[in-house]
């Protein structure tokens, strides 16, 4: 049998949820109380976990007696809110100034492509760069020219999350149901939302990895129904969010060679060179962007931060330990399925995982923190394609859906604690961070500003990181500081301002006047 087109038997599926099949309704409501009370716990997320758990709690109540139509329905409905319930948290954290600081560099380079027509940003250095010579983002080009139409940045972004969110969720539904398995490929859907690495990359911050994972989701879709030119097709547009997707357009393209050379149904040579020229496409975009294209630019380097090890970091054991947590928690939900693995069924998780071969091997080798959190955006993609691999083989399996139960436990017991109910209910009754503070910073002013802030005060004449401005002596008008952070200030900045506002969120700092 070939990973490809795996089939399910519906003897199996029987199996699976007859041995769920309860003595009494008592005895499932108590399994659904105390499942939604596992996620209340550890999830903290009464609404965020309640929509992905709840639909394994449904699974399990009503298989027994109505395993079809209002099952799927019923399934699919929950799966649908989920896009809104992100795009809530989204608007909250905006309106309370808690985004990244990523998502207020993406909203100045929208803003400035709307108004003026350029690509510039001043929050990943001292002085306005182009964006280009930091990471190769065309997408934000067109995410300006809608801002043109009278859009705003922030609302166009958390828009395309949202629907980026909206596209994973039909791509992980359409991976599982190729194996012939609704209803696992709705509950395997919903424990995919509950991974860490995805609940909080989902909901935190708008960010590229997550915008472009859809369609290398939809690609292995395609693969696996044998459409070989939309997987390869579908491997394009990610090139347009960072120039790293090009090493994850190679390692895919590699595995889509590997198993139309040596799978049990041999695809065309056509296919397979296809396969081969997509990889060698990949890489070569990736060292055209970073090597050739600074030189073109006249700069050093393409990404002057260094991100990578030097050879005695890779011996420090805090960043061992860091790394091993890491793994830990990116694999622990999918090792229920390792269990029910064959030798044969091995070699095709491996296959699949090649996707997220370089997100892994980037993330082993960096010394940037942030890399190393489980919980960060860019664990999202090893957190989606090794959960998809290692369970995609087994489906078949007598004991998959207790696997599924148990992957579920894990992930919520592993995952972070996200206050959803604070978060969603903010979004609707919390002041806008924005206007607590244009009554007080004029839009034409120069800003020093926090990552926090950075957000909030996207399009104002001129934006810079506090992580800049205490390294040299820029001019500001204005010190703004979210009291959510830390005080990073340096003394210099403090000697050169003053105290002049304080607002409940922020700490508001006027330039010094010089002495007559």
């Amino acid at each position: 049998m070939r990973f490809r087109r795996p089939q399910y038997d519906a003897r199996v599926g029987s199996i699976c949820y007859k041995s769920f099949m309860l003595p009494s309704r008592a005895v499932q409501l108590s399994l659904a109380i105390a499942l939604a009370a596992l996620a209340l716990l550890f999830g903290g997320a009464p609404l965020g976990l309640a929509i992905p758990a709840g639909c394994l709690v449904w699974a399990l109540v009503r298989s027994s007696t109505d395993p079809d139509r209002r099952l799927n329905d019923t399934l699919r409905a929950l799966l649908l809110l989920y896009p809104l319930y992100i795009g809530i948290i989204q608007i909250s954290y905006w309106r309370s100034g808690e985004q990244g600081v990523d998502f207020g560099i993406f909203s100045q380079l929208i803003y400035q492509v709307a108004h003026n027509n350029r690509f510039m940003t001043t929050l990943i250095s001292t002085e306005w760069q182009n964006f280009l010579t930091h990471h190769f983002s065309p997408f934000l080009i067109i995410l300006g020219g809608i801002a043109k139409l009278g859009c705003t940045p922030e609302a166009i972004l958390i828009s395309a999350h949202t629907v980026a969110v909206g596209m994973l969720i039909g791509g992980l539904v359409a991976l599982w149901r190729t194996s012939n398995a609704p209803h696992v490929a709705l509950v395997l859907t919903a424990t995919a939302l509950v991974l860490p690495g995805v609940r909080r990359a989902l909901g935190w911050e708008t960010h590229d990895e997550v915008l472009a994972l859809p369609f290398i989701i939809w690609s292995l879709v395609a693969h696996l129904k044998e459409k070989t030119n939309v997987r390869l097709l579908l491997l394009f547009p990610p090139l347009l969010f960072k120039e790293t997707f090009g090493l994850v357009m190679f390692t895919t393209g590699i595995a889509y060679y590997l198993d139309d050379r040596y799978g049990s149904t041999k695809s065309s040579n056509a296919a397979r060179r296809a396969a081969i020229l997509t990889a060698l496409c990949g890489v070569g975009f990736f060292v055209l962007i970073t090597k050739v294209f600074p030189w073109w630019l006249w700069i050093p380097s393409f990404d002057p931060s260094s991100r990578l090890l030097g050879f005695k970091d890779l011996l420090d054991p805090e960043l061992i330990r860091a790394k091993v947590r890491w793994l830990f928690l990116t694999f622990a939900p999918a090792l229920p399925f390792a269990f029910l693995h064959t030798r044969h069924t091995i070699r095709t998780a491996l296959l699949l995982i090649s996707p997220a071969a370089y997100n892994v091997a980037a993330i082993m080798s960096t010394n940037f923190p942030a890399m190393m959190d489980p919980y960060n955006y860019y664990s999202i993609t090893p957190a989606i394609v090794v959960f998809c691999a290692i369970s995609l083989p087994v489906l078949q399996h007598r004991r998959a859906f207790i696997a599924i139960l148990a992957a579920l436990c894990l992930a919520v017991v592993s995952g972070r604690t996200v206050r959803s109910s604070k978060i969603v209910r903010q979004a609707f009754t919390a002041p806008s961070a924005y206007a607590e503070l244009r009554v007080f910073i004029p839009q034409n002013s120069t800003v020093i500003v926090d990552d926090y802030t950075a957000s909030v005060l996207a399009d104002n004449l001129y934006l810079q990181r506090v992580f800049h401005a205490r390294r040299t002596r820029s001019s500001f008008d204005y010190i703004v500081t979210s009291k959510a952070l830390p005080d990073h200030l340096s003394d210099v900045l403090k000697k050169r301002s003053i105290p002049c506002h304080e607002t409940p969120r922020y700490q508001i700092r006027c330039r010094k006047q010089p002495t007559p």
